[in-house]
């Protein structure tokens, strides 16, 4: 019996592969692929079908290559860099299985089997890899940490970009560090600026007091590093860098947009807290970039502004659900 207002979706899920990359079949005549922020995959060749933004970076391949020509082993979710699939987490799980008894072990169907017993020794082992593991994640925090212990601002900005070399890697000719200490300063922001002879650069203003948070506890080391990974991307856009095309010197909402979908959607920097992420979705969405932009650039951006707004209203879900109820 047909039942108004009660539905199951009609459309098929599209986002099956590559950390969500969207399958575009729906252009008669024209070949079907995968779309990622930067580029178009074809899965039928295996390439990209456009040129590697960073294609500095990786000399020796082909400027379309996928995954670094070795897709088992590495990913490329955005269009611009290979990473280990599974990340470290993946490297620390090949240590701990080479860490048991040669020969004793075994993948079956997907499952480790063996039948002999672990040892102290290599059990020992194990736990020693998973306490690298953990620390090396927080030795990282701890180091910026004590720089901004230190009042070395500009020590753990630099810090922080040569950890992410390959997600920041902007030239430092083209930007500088200013620290605004005024306990009620804003947002981070990059403005015009000079450099020592009188040159025209870009400047990123960094809040200290955002900075202090991060010191105290107040807000985790995804947001430091994503705040900044923002502000690196729109110098990036102004000297068109990276293959980001220098006419966003003129359209602010294009620039803003896409800097924020890029420092929240990053899979590979630092996560924010979930209610952290809501807060930053939430100015993406409230601040209406998607809909100051034209219409043709609101259809080339829909699909990133679709998966903006289904991290928006599962955000507010869940603050529904987490909130006191009243008696």
């Amino acid at each position: 019996m047909p039942m108004n207002g009660n539905y199951m979706p009609g459309d098929a899920n599209k986002k099956l592969y590559n950390a969500g990359s969207e399958w575009q079949d729906e252009f008669g005549g024209v070949i079907d692929y995968y779309s990622t922020f930067f580029r178009e995959y074809d899965p039928v060749i295996g390439r990209f079908n456009s040129v590697d933004p960073k294609a500095a970076i990786t000399v020796e391949l082909s400027i379309y290559h996928y995954s670094g020509n070795n897709p088992v082993n590495f990913n490329d979710p955005m269009g611009d860099i290979s990473v280990s699939e599974g990340g470290s987490l993946g490297q620390f799980l090949l240590r701990l299985y080479n860490a048991l008894p040669s020969g004793t072990y075994h993948f079956e169907g997907g499952v480790l089997r063996g039948s002999e017993r672990i040892s102290r020794g290599t059990a020992n082992t194990m736990l020693r890899e998973l306490g690298n593991f953990v620390s090396h994640f927080s030795d990282i925090e701890d180091e910026v940490r004590q720089l901004l212990k230190d009042k070395d601002y500009k020590g753990a900005m630099d810090k922080i970009t040569s950890l992410y070399k390959s997600d920041f890697g902007t030239p430092n000719k083209y930007y500088q560090y200013s620290f605004n200490a005024d306990p009620n300063a804003g947002a981070w922001e990059t403005i015009d600026g000079e450099d020592g002879g009188g040159n025209s650069i870009r400047e990123i203003v960094v809040p200290v007091n955002e900075l202090e948070k991060f010191v105290d506890g107040e807000v985790s080391f995804g947001v430091i590093v994503r705040s900044l990974f923002h502000e690196h991307i729109h110098v990036k856009q102004w000297y068109g860098l990276d293959g980001w095309g220098s006419q966003l010197r003129s359209d602010q909402a294009e620039r803003e947009f896409t800097a924020n979908y890029l420092s929240i959607m990053n899979p590979r920097l630092p996560a924010h807290t979930p209610r952290e992420q809501h807060w930053f979705v939430t100015w993406a969405i409230l601040k209406q970039y998607y809909q100051a932009m034209a219409p043709n650039k609101q259809e080339y951006y829909k699909n990133m502004y679709s998966q903006l707004m289904t991290l928006y209203t599962t955000g507010l879900a869940n603050r529904i659900l987490d909130s006191p109820k009243k008696k």
